[in-house]
């Protein structure tokens, strides 16, 4: 999960990943061009998935693509996560060893996953909120 600053792309914070592996590198292992963390927020600003299912071949700009390359990732989706009203962030997920095809029942999948995490995130707000 990635938070931006709307004042500052260029300040990104991933605040939280998943590795299956040491190997794999992270966005934070690598060089990250000024423009990526821009591409990536425009997406979730507008609410629409990031869908790329071949680095190599697919249509996006070159410096995604560099980014991506030097993570090794192969395939990648990206969802806009709600987090309270005017405030989004992104869920990712990466393929490393295959490129992947995401398909309509991987991307309902992966959107349901979402819902359920906007959820949480507001029952939390809420459980905080009648602490205080």
């Amino acid at each position: 999960i990635t938070e931006f600053s709307a004042e500052n792309l260029e300040n990104w914070i991933i605040k939280g990943q998943y590795k299956s592996s040491e190997k794999i590198k992270a966005p934070s292992d690598v060089v990250v061009s000024p423009r990526v963390p821009g591409y990536i927020l425009e997406y979730i600003l507008k609410q629409e998935l990031i869908i790329i299912n071949n680095i190599e071949k697919d249509d996006i700009p070159d410096y995604l693509r560099d980014f991506y390359l030097n993570m090794g990732v192969k395939s990648i989706i990206g969802v806009p996560v709600k987090i309270e009203e005017n405030k989004w962030t992104g869920l990712f997920l990466a393929s490393y060893e295959n490129y992947q095809y995401w398909d309509e029942n991987k991307i309902a999948l992966l959107k349901s996953i979402v819902d359920q995490i906007y959820i949480a995130l507001q029952q939390t707000r809420l459980y905080e909120k009648e602490k205080q």
